[in-house]
């Protein structure tokens, strides 16, 4: 160099994925907030950096649900919200509901 020289430099953010994964042996259909999962059919999302991302299950009919695993999700809580810091993965688990005593 034989001179002063300036630089710019810009940054976008990227967007984060979400994965969300249904498991067990029951059904059910978790969804999200803001929109975008509706999973089973629809289980991938980016979503921005810092966005907090709700997701609910809903059991279906026979079915109950027995917690959720990863993203920051542990409980059995019937939501759960994830905030996009990186790419996250949620699994939801439904177990068949036990017969009704005769």
């Amino acid at each position: 160099m034989n001179a002063s020289k300036s630089v710019t430099a810009t940054f976008t953010a990227v967007d984060q994925v979400l994965d969300v994964t249904v498991d067990g042996d029951g059904s059910g259909t978790v969804s999200s907030a803001p929109d975008g999962i509706t999973c089973p059919g629809d289980c991938t999302e980016a979503y921005a950096p810092g966005t907090s991302v709700t997701l609910t299950v809903d059991p279906d009919l026979g079915s109950e649900f027995a917690g959720w695993s990863g993203g920051g999700c542990g409980d059995t809580d019937l939501t759960c919200t994830v905030t996009m810091g990186g790419p996250r993965s949620v699994t939801a688990t439904f177990n068949l509901a036990p017969p009704a005593p005769p």
